[in-house]
């Protein structure tokens, strides 16, 4: 089972800076921080900070297409964290779906190719009481990707930030008391 959270008005971007979206629609949420956001849609814009320039947010591949909310008058679909933005990178920066948390699609299946460079992981025990891991971040022909800034985000929602080794390796994990998934995010 894999979780899509909405992306709303002032999401960050994978890209780190000051990259956001920056634009929302008609819909809003009250956010985990007490502030109402509007929701984002698919075609609206985000700013990436790393390549100074505006893009526009499109569906990443293999993320939820028909549970996506749908506005008639803007016509496009919701925007969901995990969903690229289109702008002058090379590597496509993703949203994160940091305030928007209180909207979510559950699906079925594994959601591994979902969200571009976004993948869901999960941790295996490194011994019986408790989990924790690192991982070896790999390009699409199964090369480890060396000195490459991350971010991590956690089941229960909370980032964590790490740069890969010379061998393609993340920081160990904190530990935790059950198996849980994670996405990883890599930085544009």
């Amino acid at each position: 089972m894999a979780i899509f959270y909405s992306a709303v008005k002032d999401d960050p971007l994978s890209s780190g800076g000051n990259s956001r979206v920056v634009e929302g629609w008609n819909d809003t949420i009250e956010c985990e921080d007490g502030q109402t956001r509007y929701l984002a849609y698919l075609g609206q814009r985000a700013w990436c900070d790393a390549c100074k320039s505006l893009g526009v947010i499109v569906a990443a591949p293999g993320s939820p297409d028909t549970d996506r909310m749908h506005d008639h008058e803007l016509n496009a679909r919701q925007a969901l964290g995990g969903d690229l933005v289109m702008c002058k990178c090379a590597q496509r920066p993703v949203v994160i779906a940091r305030y928007g948390r209180s909207w979510m699609i559950e699906t079925g299946g594994n959601a591994s190719a979902a969200a571009g460079k976004a993948a869901e992981v999960p941790a295996v025990p490194a011994q019986e009481s408790s989990f924790n891991d690192r991982f070896v971040l790999r390009d699409a022909n199964g090369q480890s990707i060396a000195n490459a800034a991350y971010v991590v985000q956690r089941e229960t929602g909370d980032f964590e930030y790490g740069e890969t080794d010379e061998k393609g390796h993340t920081h160990l994990l904190s530990s935790v008391a059950a198996a849980e998934s994670i996405r990883v995010f890599l930085a544009g």
